[in-house]
Parts: structure tokens; sequence; C-alpha cells
């Protein structure tokens, strides 16, 4: 009976020191070695290549839908991940973009279903 608690108790922590070693910790990533504020920092911008154009579309007013990206003149996608981009989400924003087919149904059923995998806004 020792014996067995002595094991599990050995189990537990192993399991324990695991789960503590796996765990990632973030690090911030300033900008001190070039002396610069953040102000001064240029954005990012991605580099999408083979993009699609298109144009974001409110469709919250019908049932399931919310925002989505018409590409062509009665053609749109329905991005699951349009929350998730770091874009201005607005009416009429001109985006080119790269995406993936995602295989799921919605309610909206205005267009293919995808997650955006690249996005930039126009200029101009």
């Amino acid at each position: 009976m020792i014996q067995k608690s002595i094991t599990l108790l050995s189990t537990f922590q192993i399991f324990g020191l695991l789960m503590f070693a796996g765990c990632k910790t973030s690090q911030k990533t300033t900008n001190s070695s070039n002396n610069r504020s953040p102000s001064e920092v240029e954005e990012h911008v991605p580099e999408c290549k083979n993009t699609v154009k298109g144009t974001l579309v409110d469709k919250t007013g019908l049932d399931g839908c919310s925002m989505v990206v018409q590409i062509g003149d009665n053609e749109y996608l329905e991005p699951i991940n349009i929350n998730e981009l770091n874009l201005d989400i607005r009416e009429g924003l001109q985006i080119e973009f790269t995406y993936e087919e995602v295989d799921v149904a919605t309610i909206c059923m205005m267009g293919k279903v995808v997650r955006i995998t690249c996005v930039e806004t126009k200029r101009g």
C-alpha cells in the first residue's frame, strides 16, 4: 500500500514538472537597440502574394451573416476569422488578401466559407 502511494505521488510530481517545463513565457520585444520610440517604428505590413481584391460588405441585416467580402459583381466570401485580423473592419474597406476554403456550413450562405490567410488594405 505504501509502495503504491509513493509510486502514485512520484507520478504526479513528474507530471507536474513536465507541465511546468512545457509552459512558454512570452517575451516582449523592444526597439531599444535602434533608440527609436514606438511611434517612430514603422508598422509591419504583410506582403501577400497572389492576392484577390475585395471589399468588405456589412450583411448583419441578413440572418446569420456579418461582414462578408465581395470579390465580384455577385460573388461573396464568408471569412470565419474576420474579427481576428488586424483591420479597421468597416463597410466599404477595400482589401487585398489570400484565403483558403473551409469545409463548414453557415446559416448566412452568402458564399464560400473561407479563412483569410494574409490581408492588406488597398492604398489609394
